[in-house]
C-alpha cells in the first residue's frame, strides 16, 4: 500500500531537514514524500538538493497563501492509498509508517487516524501528549460533539486520511490561515467518516522561536469565528459546547486586541450566565492586552489548552 506523506512548508529551510530525514529513515519503505512549499524566499532549493531518491517530489505555489493552499497542493499530487502529514518542523519515529501501515489493516481501512505523540520544548523538555483518560474512538457515542469539544486535536498528531476522503468532504478551507486542521477534522466528523487511533507515541513536534503561524492571534481569533459559523447550530444547542466556544472567542479577540468583537461574546456569556468567563473578559477590560494576557496564561487552564 504505497502512503503518500505531504510536508506542507513555508520558508522552512532551516528545519526542515530533519523532517526529511524522518522519511527517509522509516522502516516501511512503499511511500512519496511530497514537499508542498508556499513560495518560500529563502534557500530552499539548496537544501532539497542534498536529498537524492525518487520518492521525494517538489511542488510551489507562485504566491504565498497560507498552509491550506500548501496541504491542498500536496493532496493533488498525491497518488497513495493514504496521505498522511508532516510539519516542516517535526520528525516521525522510524516505525510510525510501519504501524500506521498496520493500524490501517487492522482497522479494516478507516477514513482517518491518528497516534500520539512527543512535545519537545525550546530547551529539550520532552512532554507526552495524549488522549483524555484512555479515550478510544471506537468507544464514543458521538464523534462530531468529541471534537466539538476537544479543539486542540490538529494534524500533527499523526494525522493520516483516506485519499478518497477528500472526494466526500473536500479539501482544507483556503480562507483560513489558522486552525484549518480544526475545521478539517470537523468535516470529517460530520460526515460520520470512520476512524482509528493507536496509544503509541510516534512522532515528535517540537517548539521553537522561528515563524509559527498558529501564534498569528488575529489570524487564529478569525479563523474561529468562521469555524463557529459552520457549526453554531449543533454548539448552541449544548450548554457545555456553547461555553467553550463563546468563551475561546471571546478571549482570542481580546487577545488580539479586538475589543469590540470579543465585547459580543462577552455580552453572550454575560446572558447565560457564564460568569467565570465574564470574569476573564473584564481582566481584558481592565488592563493592557499584554498585561491581561499574562495574568490569564498564569490563571486559566482553559487558555493554556487552546
Amino acid at each position: 500500500m504505497l502512503l503518500s506523506v505531504v510536508i506542507p512548508t513555508y520558508n522552512r529551510a532551516h528545519l526542515i531537514s530533519k523532517a526529511i530525514k524522518s522519511v527517509l529513515v522509516q522502516k516501511y519503505s512503499n511511500w512519496e514524500l511530497i514537499i508542498a512549499d508556499d513560495a518560500s524566499t529563502d534557500n530552499i532549493s539548496i537544501v532539497l538538493g542534498q536529498f537524492i531518491d525518487q520518492r521525494i517530489k517538489y511542488f510551489r505555489t507562485n504566491t504565498n497563501g497560507g498552509n491550506a493552499i500548501a496541504r491542498n497542493l500536496g493532496i493533488k499530487h498525491a497518488s497513495g492509498d493514504y496521505v498522511l502529514f508532516l510539519d516542516s518542523d517535526d520528525q516521525f519515529h522510524p516505525d510510525f509508517l510501519q504501524e500506521m501501515n498496520y493500524l490501517i489493516k487492522k482497522s479494516f481501512h478507516p477514513d482517518f487516524l491518528w497516534c500520539n505523540v512527543n512535545r519537545v520544548s525550546v530547551s529539550g523538555k520532552i512532554t507526552p501528549l495524549t488522549f483524555k483518560s484512555g479515550w478510544k474512538p471506537q468507544d464514543a457515542n458521538d464523534a462530531y460533539t468529541y471534537f466539538l469539544k476537544g479543539i486542540y486535536f490538529g494534524t500533527d498528531f499523526g494525522f493520516t486520511v483516506k485519499r478518497t476522503v477528500f472526494d466526500k468532504v473536500g479539501m482544507f478551507d483556503e480562507q483560513l490561515r489558522v486552525s484549518v486542521d480544526t475545521d478539517f477534522i470537523l468535516r470529517l466528523a460530520q460526515y460520520n467518516c470512520t476512524f482509528s487511533y493507536t496509544n503509541k507515541i510516534l512522532i515528535d513536534t517540537y517548539d521553537h522561536t522561528g515563524l509559527r503561524v498558529r501564534n498569528n492571534i488575529k489570524q487564529k481569533a478569525f479563523s474561529y469565528r468562521i469555524i463557529y459559523a459552520k457549526h453554531k447550530s449543533t454548539i448552541e444547542n449544548s450548554h457545555s459546547l456553547k461555553y467553550i466556544w463563546l468563551h475561546k472567542l471571546m478571549w482570542l479577540h481580546y487577545a488580539a486586541n479586538e475589543k469590540e468583537i470579543a465585547r459580543c461574546y462577552l455580552n453572550k456569556l454575560f446572558k447565560y450566565k457564564y460568569f467565570k468567563s465574564v470574569l476573564i473578559g473584564l481582566l481584558y477590560e481592565l488592563f493592557p492586552c499584554k498585561v491581561a494576557v499574562l495574568i490569564h496564561k498564569k490563571t486559566s487552564k482553559i487558555f493554556m489548552m487552546a
